[in-house]
């Protein structure tokens, strides 16, 4: 079961073209430019921008590759390179697919960077996967992140766990001591290129609430820690970082990229 719903949102995924690129499948792609309705055809090639990791490519792409006999021309960067690009070539589109990288909300934004296409397999989707806007499929859930609450803890303090409904209710007094370390993904060391990584509904008021957070944790969590991952970072933005966690009285932990 899982190979075959794997293998149905690849077919989907692989439907939801960038906007003004050549139609999947095609050497021309003029419908795809003017926003058409043309599907992909078996054989030919599209060309795919994405961040995803190795891992999830290789689990979808030979699948899809099988499937359809449509060869994909990967191109593997970084999430804010491949922003960077469809911004860059938006005149003239070099990719048909954009596959990861922004969520919904960045799509809405900027639709003049994709065109309006639903695949014809999105029936067969589960209905969170649905495309509802006409450019947009799922393929990953966005804000299915999970709290696991202890629930005897929670009984033997006389809370309840049904208003736990986010990370900010970590630092309630009542846990205080409860929690042992709490680990916030930096990212970025202003708020501009957090907002451009990361595309919080907030915008980039979402990175200071990010540094408050971790501010105000110190006070209930006896570790607290920013970490950043060293990939495409100078040594320049490393001791920024490094700055921003001294500051917030909290501890900076560097990450090793893994290139699987």
């Amino acid at each position: 079961m899982k190979k075959l719903l794997a293998l149905i949102l690849a077919i989907a995924m692989l439907a939801t073209l960038a906007a003004c690129g050549s139609t999947p499948a095609s050497t021309g792609g003029s419908d795809a430019a003017s926003g058409g309705d043309a599907a992909p055809a078996s054989g030919g090639e599209v060309v795919v921008y994405s961040p995803n990791s190795d891992t999830e490519v290789n689990a979808v792409i030979p699948a899809f590759e099988e499937a359809t006999g449509i060869k994909v021309i990967l191109q593997s960067m970084g999430t804010g390179d491949v922003l960077a690009r469809l911004e860059a070539e938006k005149a003239n589109p070099q990719a048909d697919v954009n596959w990861g990288a922004v969520n919904l909300a960045f799509y809405t934004e900027h639709p003049d960077l994709y065109m309006e296409y639903v695949s014809p397999n999105d029936a067969a989707l589960p209905e969170a996967y649905q495309n509802s806007t006409g450019y947009f499929t799922n393929t990953k859930l966005s804000g299915s992140a999970a709290l696991l609450l202890n629930l005897d803890v929670f009984e033997e303090l006389g809370l309840d766990p049904d208003e736990f409904t986010g990370y900010k209710d970590l630092l309630r007094p009542e846990l205080k001591g409860r929690i042992d370390t709490l680990s916030i993904s930096l990212n970025a060391v202003t708020a501009a290129e957090y907002t451009a990584l990361c595309h919080p509904a907030q915008g980039e008021a979402a990175y200071q609430a990010m540094l408050d957070f971790a501010r105000e944790a110190t006070r209930y969590v006896p570790h607290v820690m920013l970490t950043i991952v060293d990939k495409d970072k100078s040594s320049e933005e490393i001791e920024t970082c490094r700055q921003i966690a001294a500051e917030l009285g909290v501890k900076l932990r560097i990450r090793s990229f893994i290139d699987s």
